[in-house]
C-alpha cells in the first residue's frame, strides 16, 4: 500500500493509506506528476523476476485505481517536455505522454544507455530536478548482473567459517550491529 501525509499535519499519526485494487497489489518508486492526484508509480514485480516483471504505471489518489502505461519498465518520472522517463535494461528511456489525456501519444526512445541499477531490488542511480529540465545519473550497469544465491557466512578473526541460519538468497548492503 501507499500511505499520504499532508506536510501540514507534522506527522505520521496523519498517515491515510492508498490502498489499490485492482491488478496491481505492489508500488514502488512513487513520483507526484503535476495537478497533486496522480502518480507514477513501479507496479507489478514479481519477487521471482524481480524488475524484469515491472511496468509503469499511472495511479489516481482518489479513485486508487491504477492503470499500466508502459510495460517491462521502472522508475517513470515526468519531465516538463511532457515525456515519462524511465528505465529499461540499465538503460534511461523516454516516450511522449499528454498529461491532459494520461496517454502515452508516441514511440518509446532510448536516451542514455548505461546507468547503474540492480534489477534485484528494483533501484536505480538517475534523478531529475524538480522542474524536469536537468538529468542526473550515475554511469554504469545493472549490479546484480551475474550475481548468483549466496549463504551468508560469518567469519572470525582466526578463520573459522560459519554459516548464518538465513536461507541462499541474494543480499546486499551488510552491516553487523
Amino acid at each position: 500500500s501507499l500511505m499520504r501525509v499532508p506536510f501540514s499535519s507534522g506527522g505520521a499519526s496523519e498517515a491515510e493509506n492508498l490502498e489499490a485494487t485492482g491488478e496491481h497489489l505492489a508500488f514502488n518508486n512513487p513520483h507526484a506528476l503535476p495537478g497533486g492526484t496522480k502518480l507514477l508509480l513501479t507496479s507489478g514485480c514479481s519477487p521471482q523476476n524481480a524488475v524484469n516483471s515491472c511496468n509503469v504505471s499511472i495511479f489516481d489518489t482518489e479513485t486508487l485505481e491504477a492503470r499500466t502505461l508502459i510495460e517491462t519498465a521502472s522508475h517513470g518520472r515526468y519531465a516538463n517536455s511532457g515525456h515519462i522517463v524511465f528505465v529499461r535494461d540499465s538503460a534511461l528511456w523516454a516516450v511522449p505522454f499528454d498529461l491532459e489525456t494520461e496517454q502515452i501519444v508516441g514511440q518509446q526512445v532510448p536516451m542514455v544507455q548505461g546507468i547503474e541499477t540492480n534489477s534485484n531490488f528494483i533501484v536505480s542511480s538517475f534523478t531529475m530536478d524538480a522542474s524536469g529540465d536537468t538529468l542526473i545519473y550515475v554511469p554504469g550497469e545493472d549490479t546484480n548482473a551475474g550475481m548468483e544465491n549466496v549463504q551468508i557466512t560469518w567469519v572470525e578473526v582466526g578463520g573459522e567459517r560459519a554459516a548464518l541460519p538465513l536461507p541462499e538468497g541474494n543480499y546486499g548492503s551488510i552491516n553487523i550491529s
